[in-house]
């Protein structure tokens, strides 16, 4: 792709700064789905922190059966973000992006 970008940038007559200008928009759509699964991974990983926020907001009721059946309810379930039974996270996102990028 550069070189095929030097040659046009050569026999063109166009500066490296008006090719960079005309693909901007093609890269930033070609990053959209990747910026869509990263704020999928970071509400997968605050749901699974979300048990241990309960249970600090509910604290003081915990001696009623109610609240540690959902709170053991909400640490089984697995909440999140999920892609073909593979839970996103993360460390996903990036090892994904990774295999792309190599």
């Amino acid at each position: 792709i550069a070189g095929s970008i030097m040659l046009q940038v050569a026999m063109l007559d166009k500066s490296l700064v008006e090719h960079l200008l005309e693909g901007s928009p093609y890269v930033f759509v070609m990053a959209m789905p990747y910026y869509a699964l990263a704020c999928a991974a970071d509400a997968s990983f605050q749901c699974a922190q979300a048990p241990q926020v309960a249970n600090s907001m509910l604290a003081a009721d915990f001696s009623t059966p109610l609240v540690q059946d959902v709170l053991t309810f909400m640490s089984r379930c697995n909440m999140g973000f999920y892609i073909n039974d593979i839970r996103l996270s993360p460390g996903s996102v990036i090892k994904g992006s990774y295999l792309v990028g190599a």
